[in-house]
C-alpha cells in the first residue's frame, strides 16, 4: 500500500489540478505563462526564444510579472501539453456538426514514411477565409490502403465528426489511395467525393511532355551537378557568365549558380526552363571549354580533360 501511496504521490497533475493548492501568487505565475505558451505557439514562434537575452530583458522590464516566466524546458515540459489539450478541445467544439474536406498526403522523411491528416472546414471563418488545420502525422511502417485508411478513421473519431459530414477526400493519385476511397472511405463517409491533386496530376503531364528533352534534361542535372559543394567553381561560373551576359544585353546578371535541387510536384517549372537552357547552353558550353579543358599545371602536354558530352552536343541540342 505504501508503495503505491508513493507512486499516486509521484503522477505528474495537470495544471489545472495543481491550481486547487496553490496560492495567488502561484496562480497568477502559472496563468501567465500559458498565456505566454498559448501566445507564442498561435504566432508560431519557437518557445526557445524566451531564454533569448532580448526577450528576457523585455520580459522583465516591460511586461508585469514577465519575470515569472519560465525558461523553455519548463514551458515546453509543464505548460504545452496544457495547452495543446486546451486548443485540441476547441478545435472539437467548432468543427462540431460542421462538413470538413480531409486532406491527407504521404511523403517520405528519411527512411520513414510519413502521412499527415490536415482537416479543412468549408464554411469560412470570421476573415472570409478557408484554414485548414494538421490533426494528426502518423509514421507509416507500411504504405497501403489499409495502414492509411485506418489512420484517417482514427483521425476523425478522436475529433468527434460524424462521418455524415466528411464530403471530401482530398489525396493524390496513387493507386493505393484510389484503393482506400474504394474499399473503405466510400462506404465508411456515404456523402463523400473522392478529389485528386492537381499538381499530381500536372506533373505526370509534364513528365510525358519532358520525354522528347532528355538530352536537354541530362545536360541540365549534369551540369547543375558540377556545382555542388564547389565554391572556386561557383566563382569563375558568375565572372564568365557575367562577363558575357553584359556585352549581350548590360541588364541581365548571373546571380544564383545551377542547382541541383529539383522539389517534388515541380517538374513544370523545369520544363519551362527548356527554352532558357536551350538559349543560354552555347554560354555554359563556351564556359566548360575555357574552365574545365584548360591544361593544368604537372598534368603534361595533354593537360586534364574531363569526361564531358561530345563536341557535337550543342548541334544536337539546337536541334
Amino acid at each position: 500500500m505504501r508503495l503505491k501511496r508513493k507512486a499516486e504521490n509521484k503522477r505528474q497533475k495537470t495544471i489545472t489540478g495543481s491550481l486547487k493548492n496553490k496560492t495567488p501568487a502561484e496562480k497568477e505565475c502559472v496563468e501567465i505563462c500559458t498565456a505566454w505558451v498559448k501566445t507564442l505557439a498561435g504566432a508560431n514562434i519557437p518557445l526557445s526564444k524566451t531564454d533569448h537575452p532580448l526577450v528576457r530583458e523585455f520580459l522583465d522590464r516591460r511586461v508585469r510579472n514577465g519575470g515569472v516566466i519560465s525558461g523553455r524546458t519548463q514551458l515546453t515540459d509543464t505548460y504545452l501539453p496544457e495547452v495543446y489539450l486546451k486548443e485540441k478541445e476547441n478545435l472539437k467544439l467548432k468543427r462540431k456538426d460542421k462538413k470538413i474536406a480531409v486532406i491527407f498526403v504521404e511523403c517520405c522523411d528519411e527512411a520513414r514514411s510519413v502521412l499527415n491528416v490536415p482537416f479543412a472546414p468549408l464554411q469560412p471563418d470570421f476573415s472570409r477565409q478557408v484554414n485548414s488545420f494538421l490533426v494528426d502525422t502518423v509514421f507509416l511502417d507500411a504504405v497501403n490502403h489499409s495502414t492509411v485508411s485506418q489512420a484517417v478513421v482514427k483521425a476523425v473519431n478522436e475529433y468527434q465528426i460524424d462521418y455524415e459530414n466528411v464530403v471530401v477526400i482530398d489525396t493524390d493519385n496513387a493507386s493505393y489511395m484510389k484503393k482506400a476511397f474504394d474499399c473503405v472511405f466510400s462506404t465508411q463517409f456515404p456523402n463523400s467525393v473522392h478529389i485528386t491533386c492537381s499538381a499530381h496530376i500536372v506533373n505526370l503531364i509534364d513528365e510525358s511532355f519532358r520525354k522528347p528533352f532528355q538530352m536537354v534534361d541530362t545536360f541540365v542535372r549534369g551540369f547543375k551537378n558540377m556545382f555542388y559543394n564547389s565554391g572556386s567553381r561557383k566563382a569563375r561560373y558568375f565572372h564568365f557568365m557575367n562577363q558575357k551576359l553584359q556585352e549581350e544585353s548590360p541588364d541581365v546578371k548571373a546571380s544564383m549558380p545551377p542547382s541541383r535541387a529539383v522539389p517534388r510536384h515541380t517538374q513544370h517549372t523545369r520544363l519551362r526552363r527548356v527554352p532558357e537552357n536551350l538559349g543560354h547552353h552555347s554560354l555554359r558550353w563556351s564556359w566548360l571549354e575555357s574552365s574545365l579543358l584548360r591544361p593544368l599545371p604537372g598534368a603534361g602536354p595533354a593537360g586534364f580533360s574531363p569526361t564531358l558530352p561530345p563536341p557535337s552536343l550543342p548541334s544536337q541540342l539546337a536541334s
